[in-house]
């Protein structure tokens, strides 16, 4: 089973926060409260929204969230890819990496999207998440979503 958390952005602001280390609405725990009240109230109240921690790390060990931009198919033993690929994380309607951008493995220059998504559940190969790098995310790294 994964771990729920969360962290929490202000889309106004851009600014940050590790959920789980702050909210207590009525005494109740993050992860006891039903998800959809939580992200209801925090929109509501504080112009915040909840960004819910897929259950996987990158290669570097970072947690991915969705909202986060992953690179992939440039890692050194999965490197043979013609291009590499740039997504978005999401989880709805289940985890999926919508592709913004791809870059051609040999020139390095950006080629467009065709909006492809990739669904977790269907990649090829088992453990893929050690092949993705966590490069940003679309509240902090907007630059990412332009290509």
């Amino acid at each position: 089973m994964r771990e729920i958390k969360f962290n929490a952005v202000d889309e106004d602001t851009r600014e940050y926060i590790v959920y789980n280390d702050w909210l207590n609405i009525d005494g109740y725990e993050a992860g006891e409260t039903p998800n959809e009240y939580l992200s209801a109230f925090l929109e509501f109240y504080y112009g915040f929204k909840l960004l819910q921690f897929t259950g996987l790390k990158d290669k570097n060990g970072v947690e991915i969230y969705e909202g986060d931009v992953v690179k992939w198919g440039h890692i050194d033993g999965y490197s043979h890819e013609v291009r590499h690929r740039v997504a978005q994380v999401e989880l709805f309607p289940s985890l999926q990496f919508k592709i913004l951008h791809y870059i051609n493995g040999d020139t390095l220059e950006i080629e467009p999207t065709d909006n492809y998504v990739f669904q977790f559940g269907k990649f090829a190969y088992q453990k893929t998440h050690i092949y993705l790098e966590v490069i940003g995310n679309i509240y902090q790294n907007p630059e990412l979503l332009e290509n």
